[in-house]
């Protein structure tokens, strides 16, 4: 294990904001890992229950919940990463892009600032 932990990356799988099947990269995630890394799949509260910004509340949640639980999933709190795909890319952008600014109603004592966002295959303006 490297000093201060594996580096982790929060994967936020698209589905047209709709339910999730956080599964489907499975194999991807076993190759990573074993590259070193430490891959959490998010599923958060869908489009259908729950409206905009909640995912990306969802996606910062899961951020601070790494960081308080590094020591127990042997994880670098100052090395997560944002990673999705399609509308997860687009929420991984959004929550990295705000960082510890709102929208965001849960409790802010922990940041959720990340080492880095990567969204794709996504069309966004970033102007």
């Amino acid at each position: 294990m490297p000093e201060g932990g594996w580096p982790v990356i929060v994967f936020v799988r698209g589905s047209t904001f709709h339910e999730q099947n956080v599964t489907d990269y499975s194999n991807y995630f076993v190759r990573i890992a074993e590259q070193g890394y430490v891959v959490a799949a998010l599923k958060y509260r869908h489009s259908d229950i729950a409206p905009f910004p909640v995912q990306m509340q969802d996606c910062k949640t899961a951020v601070r919940f790494m960081r308080k639980n590094a020591e127990r999933f042997h994880c670098n709190k100052d090395r997560i990463a944002l990673w999705g795909d399609s509308s997860g890319g687009h929420t991984v952008l959004m929550a990295g892009f705000t960082g510890n600014r709102a929208p965001d109603t849960d409790s802010v004592a922990l940041a959720h600032c990340v080492w880095c966002s990567i969204g794709f295959p996504i069309v966004c303006d970033l102007l």
